[in-house]
């Protein structure tokens, strides 16, 4: 069981992050929800000890996890990219453009609804958009 009592938060430049919130996360599997920059990674950082709180109290067990945002993914690659498509949305959207040859077939093969099939994955993102651009959380859904 995981609890902190008026816990508070200020970065280095006086910035508040987190300002007296108590809580207690008892599941053995927890998982926070709230809106991007709210403190979730902060939080957790502060029950991993990766962080001190400007003022609280926090106890937190031994076999606490932290799956972080930034998974090593560059910032560059688009979502096609990690997903290992890039060269067959690229050669799709030249055949529908209007060129045409044998080896942009034999690059797209049966693959002409792989930008679909991602979504079902990616929700409403642009497969184009790099990974730069998409929230922390997001990034770790591309990349789950």
């Amino acid at each position: 069981m995981s609890t902190f009592n008026n816990l508070c938060f200020s970065w280095p430049n006086g910035t508040a992050c987190l300002s007296e919130i108590s809580g207690t996360l008892s599941a053995p599997l927890t998982g926070l929800i709230g809106d991007n920059g709210s403190g979730k990674s902060t939080l957790l950082k502060l029950m991993l000890g990766t962080y001190s709180p400007t003022s609280g109290s926090i106890e937190v067990p031994d076999n606490i996890g932290y799956l972080p945002q930034d998974l090593g993914l560059k910032t560059s690659a688009t979502i096609a990219d990690v997903f290992g498509v890039a060269e067959t949305l690229d050669a799709i959207e030249k055949v529908e453009a209007g060129e045409y040859s044998a080896e942009l077939l034999a690059i797209i093969g049966d693959d002409w609804d792989v930008e679909e099939r991602i979504q079902k994955y990616i929700g409403k993102l642009d497969v184009h958009r790099t990974i730069g651009t998409l929230s922390g959380g997001e990034a770790v859904s591309v990349a789950l």
